[in-house]
């Protein structure tokens, strides 16, 4: 008798948010399916008080009642329960995604990735996104732009929207003088006015590593359908001291993309005559530049060039700066293009 009313007392107690369910921690973390279905099923819960956080394509996280919810093979405009990112309860969070949070089975993780953590990711030069079932930063197949075939159609996750946001930004890279810069002060700035207006593209010139890093664990970048192209100058920026280029897109991706040295091609009696010479130099980081297409229909594509021009510091640097836009005009194989990015005139 003694066995069965404890056993009963466990059931009732399981029914019922508490502090102690939140400090319950498993290796288990309850996935969206089986939290709805709790909410779906559980009489001790009232329904109309509890809201779901889900992800539009379009806007982003959106809220909407649980009762006004429909799955896709509820209504023709069904939302995917794959999407969703949280529930609430009269307003305070009970389960969330990306936070590993789970205040309704006492199935929480801590989720939380420190810079050391983040450089250890095997980043290599490509596009990535932020899966969120594996809550975490996913390398997205692509191909290049000479393999990009204009035959075929763009589809539309590949599509730029008709009114689209842009916004660039050389963000200075924190090498030198760090601390007489204000570098640390600066970068949360920016991932602050990035997070307050969540632009659909963002084009940074200068980055390096470390705000690589945190840009990363930031949860609204995570939350928000964000595509990223990160070069290898950013990944091995702590090991030769560079700094290169992101180009990163809000619900839709390239259909193809390049990353290519900023001076595309160079005069062919430069070329012999170095080869003739054996010109031999000491190792030099070189610039590069992202050129990513995008489709503004089915049939017609325009390629978007995140690029960041010769300095005034450079030697010859008008000169240069000339020759690398000539050098790029002369490759680029469309008339749709938008250059972005620091180009260091005037």
């Amino acid at each position: 008798m003694t066995n069965n009313r404890k056993s009963k007392r466990k059931v009732k107690k399981s029914t019922k948010i508490t502090t102690e369910d939140v400090s319950t921690l498993t290796n288990r973390f309850r996935h969206f399916d089986l939290i709805f279905n709790r909410f779906l099923h559980d009489k001790t819960i009232d329904r109309s008080q509890v809201v779901i956080g889900y992800e539009d394509r379009f806007i982003g996280i959106h809220e909407i009642a649980f009762n006004e919810f429909r799955r896709v093979h509820e209504h023709e405009y069904g939302i995917p329960l794959h999407r969703i990112r949280y529930f609430k309860i009269n307003g305070e969070l009970v389960w969330d995604r990306s936070k590993r949070l789970d205040l309704l089975t006492g199935s929480q993780q801590l989720n939380v990735i420190s810079n050391n953590e983040c450089q250890n990711l095997n980043l290599v030069q490509g596009l990535y996104y932020f899966d969120q079932s594996l809550q975490q930063w996913t390398e997205y197949p692509h191909i290049s732009l000479t393999c990009d075939d204009p035959v075929i159609s763009s589809t539309s996750e590949t599509w730029l929207p008709e009114r689209c946001h842009f916004v660039t930004w050389n963000i200075l890279f924190d090498y030198y003088q760090s601390t007489l810069i204000h570098s640390q002060q600066r970068y949360q700035a920016i991932l602050d006015t990035l997070k307050s207006t969540l632009p659909d593209i963002i084009c940074l010139q200068e980055v390096t590593k470390s705000f690589l890093n945190l840009l990363l664990n930031e949860l609204w970048f995570q939350q928000n359908n964000y595509y990223i192209i990160i070069t290898k100058n950013i990944i091995n920026s702590n090991e030769e001291k560079s700094y290169g280029q992101l180009m990163i897109m809000k619900n839709f991706r390239p259909r193809s993309f390049s990353i290519c040295p900023l001076d595309l091609s160079e005069d062919d009696n430069v070329k012999s005559a170095k080869l003739a010479t054996k010109i031999t130099t000491t190792p030099k980081i070189i610039k590069e530049l992202i050129i990513a297409r995008f489709g503004l229909s089915a049939k017609v594509t325009i390629d978007l060039v995140n690029l960041h021009l010769h300095s005034d510091l450079a030697r010859n640097a008008t000169e240069k700066r000339c020759q690398t836009l000539n050098n790029l005009f002369r490759t680029l194989k469309t008339h749709n293009y938008m250059l972005i990015g620091d180009f260091n005139f005037g």
